[in-house]
């Protein structure tokens, strides 16, 4: 069997994934799949981040991936909604504002600052284009 690391080398994400899911999850093997779901994130492949997450436990990143995956396969990875789902999985919050104001959802990044409990950015979108 290949080891973790010389898969993620020379056969990529998809083969680590393959050696760590029928592995019990160990505080090694834990640190593998979190190393993984870093490297999907910085490589954009969502897939295997929403893989390493689910498996990890943190379902709702894993669920957050999964219908961002879904609206990329519907929508394309192109398209603004798309992109500002991106900017919020990255923390750029300002960002996926800036994508949504610019094509005119302003309720939409009201809702985005409302589900991360940024209360404060959402009352100031609402109060400056009188929401």
């Amino acid at each position: 069997m290949i080891e973790f690391g010389a898969a993620l080398e020379y056969k990529g994400l998809d083969m680590a994934v393959e050696i760590l899911e029928p592995l019990k999850l160990t505080p090694e093997t834990e640190a593998n799949w979190k190393t993984l779901a870093k490297l999907a994130l910085e490589q954009q492949n969502l897939y295997v981040a929403e893989r390493c997450y689910a498996a990890l436990g943190n379902m709702s990143k894993a669920d957050y991936l999964r219908k961002l995956n879904k609206l990329i396969a519907t929508e394309g990875i192109d398209n603004f909604r798309v992109q500002a789902k991106l900017a919020v999985l990255y923390k750029q919050f300002h960002q996926a504002e800036a994508i949504l104001i610019q094509n005119d959802e302003i309720e939409e990044a009201m809702a985005m600052y409302q589900e991360l409990h940024r209360w404060d950015e959402s009352i100031k979108i609402a109060e400056k284009f009188k929401h």
